[in-house]
């Protein structure tokens, strides 16, 4: 998994996610129920990658 930090000048978490949906269109987004981790998740046949933004 790699982890990287997401600086923003809004804190709407909101439109963050919908940010990360039209970019990673077919993985998963996930926020925590803080609102202080997301975490996209891809999927492959063989293999699966994880990338967490705090």
């Amino acid at each position: 998994m790699r982890n990287c930090a997401l600086y923003s000048s809004t804190f709407d978490l909101d439109q963050v996610e919908r940010l990360l949906e039209s970019i990673y269109p077919n993985n998963k987004i996930h926020v925590n129920e803080s609102k202080t981790r997301v975490e996209v998740k891809s999927k492959g046949w063989l293999i699966r990658k994880s990338k967490a933004l705090t």
